[in-house]
């Protein structure tokens, strides 16, 4: 028994982690003007524990706060270190939105085009399994420029099954210009065979700011900081405090649209929050209702659905008394 519990285990186990105070985070030039505002915006996370040994696994089943998955289920077969790149390309891709979006606020001249595409999940068995890598950005097929989504549509469609493509991809913090070469498979639609390929997919924004922006978030991965970065990038260049003096914590991601979309481990989150002592916690509308059961009588939970909505909620609370 002592020899199972410290072997390695096939779970994940989601345990609370951190409210991380954003304002040491946030960087820019110092040709820039910023301001300082009592109070301020926490981003949450979550422990994941990968492949724990059967002990640690045990102590999460009968841990109230915490969730443990098979792995297979969440993340397949992925290697535990792709599925750490991929959660940095999350990462990096909500803190360009954050920038993007706050700028937008602000009135600042900031453009947003086609970058690529994101590869968000690959089919097992296709083509591209073992070739391509969730979290790679497409930037051509053969001589093809890949900007959008719409453009390996327009590939594919004159395309033909089994033929050979060299795909040039980019990997955060791997390569850049990649080449790789994939024999396209074949499925059948509307009784016709066409050409497969075997990813999810998504365009990949390409940023112009006018200045640079920084945020320190270590090795923490994964897109649910964008809405929390986002704040904290307005209230640092912003003369008048989003805050009221509070402390407030926050969770979401953020949209091209600028809708704040939901997030994973709410109720993780929502004991991290507690853990920090933080009275406010700001959470899209999609994860309200569970971050309420699991929130005590002594945390306000805030559903916001989009990042105005989210400057209209601050507003309203600033009408009040901080605290």
């Amino acid at each position: 028994g002592l020899v199972v519990a410290f072997l390695p285990s096939g779970y994940l186990v989601d345990s609370p982690g951190q409210a991380i105070d954003t304002r040491g985070l946030v960087t820019v030039p110092k040709s820039v003007t910023t301001y300082s505002h009592p109070g301020g915006f926490r981003f949450v996370t979550v422990s994941e524990t990968d492949r724990p040994v059967f002990a640690q696994a045990l102590a999460g089943w009968l841990d109230p706060d915490s969730d443990v998955f098979r792995r297979t289920d969440v993340v397949g077969d992925v290697p535990s270190a792709a599925e750490t790149r991929y959660q940095l390309v999350l990462m990096n891709n909500a803190k360009l939105s954050a920038i993007y979006h706050a700028m937008a606020v602000l009135g600042l001249s900031a453009k947003m085009t086609g970058g690529g595409v994101f590869v968000d999940q690959i089919v097992a068995g296709s083509p591209a399994d073992h070739r391509l890598a969730i979290g790679d950005t497409i930037t051509a097929i053969d001589n093809s420029q890949i900007v959008t989504v719409d453009d390996i549509a327009r590939f594919m469609a004159d395309a033909k099954p089994g033929q050979k493509v060299r795909i040039t991809v980019d990997r955060l913090g791997v390569s850049l210009n990649e080449k790789v070469d994939v024999t396209l498979g074949s499925t059948t639609r509307d009784g016709k065979k066409i050409p497969f390929l075997g990813i999810y997919m998504e365009t990949r924004p390409n940023y112009t700011f006018p200045f640079d922006v920084g945020f320190d978030t270590g090795d923490i991965g994964g897109p649910s900081a964008g809405l929390a970065l986002t704040l904290s990038l307005i209230q640092k260049l912003s003369p008048k405090s989003l805050t009221g003096g509070r402390e407030i914590a926050v969770t979401g991601t953020m949209l091209p649209g600028g809708e704040v979309g939901p997030i994973g481990g709410i109720r993780q989150k929502v004991a991290a929050v507690e853990a920090s002592g933080t009275k406010i916690f700001l959470v899209p509308v999609d994860n309200a209702a569970d971050a309420r059961k699991a929130a005590g009588k002594n945390l306000r939970i805030i559903p916001v659905k989009s990042l105005d909505d989210a400057l209209a909620k601050l507003r309203e609370l600033d009408g009040s008394s901080a605290h």
